[in-house]
């Protein structure tokens, strides 16, 4: 029965960030502690872009990739660390321009050391994998799950992947050096859906091509887009042997 105006919100944010931060995290942290049963043994970790509709930049607020496609506005990351089940357990904003790869060792350590975490197990997706984050949870003696990039495999065990035949659910482990295993899944469901998307990614570029009006600027890796090849000096048409 508590109403409140737009306006009065809005400024509270300014106290909540500068004054009651901590305050906040600490009463969050505390009851996903206690919905958890007073173990965090595994994290999930996540960012975010938030843009702005202004056109300047400052400190904070910088022009970046945008995860939601506003690469002209600035902006800035959100960095999100929840337990089992989303619940939360702290955050932290950085500035817009910054590579998301190396937000997750600080962040990370500057919980852990809020919170006296011990060494959860760290899950994140593919954005954050890369071979200096691995050394450095390695070497801080933390365990992970990382998503995977096939692109990034080699051709051996992208034909292995590629050859198996899953049934929906089902999984398979390939043991890769130092101790890394690689765990593949089959979802019919997910398959069914990346099939739907493919087939209408394709039908809207040849609507594109057929319209004649891609020029130069269109041979980019943005999207369907990568499948776009030139003939001669001006004609535009798909490459279907690649796609």
């Amino acid at each position: 029965g508590i109403h409140l105006s737009i306006d009065k919100v809005y400024r509270f944010l300014d106290k909540l960030n500068n004054k009651l931060k901590d305050k906040v995290e600490q009463i969050a942290f505390a009851h996903t502690l206690r919905v958890l049963g007073g173990n965090i043994s595994v994290v999930f970790y996540d960012m975010t872009t938030l843009y702005f509709e202004a056109s300047d930049e400052d400190d904070l607020r910088r022009t970046g990739f945008s995860k939601d496609g506003k690469h002209q506005k600035p902006q800035i990351f959100l960095g999100l660390l929840v337990g089992i089940g989303g619940y939360a357990i702290g955050y932290e904003i950085f500035e817009g321009n910054t590579y998301e790869g190396h937000t997750l060792i600080p962040f990370l350590e500057k919980i852990s050391a809020k919170f006296n975490l011990s060494k959860p197990i760290v899950v994140a997706d593919s954005g954050l994998l890369s071979k200096d984050n691995l050394i450095s949870l390695e070497q801080d003696k933390y365990e992970y799950i990382l998503g995977a990039r096939l692109k990034n495999e080699s051709k051996a065990i992208k034909q292995k992947i590629l050859n198996l035949t899953l049934s929906d659910g089902e999984v398979y482990c390939i043991n890769k050096p130092d101790r890394k295993r690689l765990i593949i899944s089959y979802s019919k469901k997910r398959a069914s859906k990346d099939a739907y998307n493919r087939k209408r990614g394709l039908s809207r570029l040849e609507k594109k091509v057929k319209s004649g009006k891609l020029t130069k600027s269109n041979i980019n890796n943005r999207g369907y887009n990568k499948y776009l090849t030139m003939s001669g000096d001006v004609l535009i048409e798909i490459d279907y042997e690649k796609f």
